[in-house]
């Protein structure tokens, strides 16, 4: 948190440890059909799909 850039190695598993989660409640909002389920999690997905392409991009 105060890291002005922090390890990739940490990165990757705080991402990781959240979407196993969030990808959870978007296939439990899509199974459902509940929308705002599946709007909630959006951002997430998209921040996290940026960020690993900025990743993978500058290795």
């Amino acid at each position: 948190m105060l890291q002005h850039s922090p390890n990739k190695w940490l990165i990757w598993t705080g991402m990781g440890a959240i979407a196993s989660l969030l990808v959870l409640m978007f296939a439990i909002g899509l199974l459902g059909l509940r929308w705002r389920i599946v709007g909630s999690t959006l951002p997430f997905i998209i921040t996290a799909s940026l960020t690993t392409r900025y990743l993978l991009k500058k290795d």
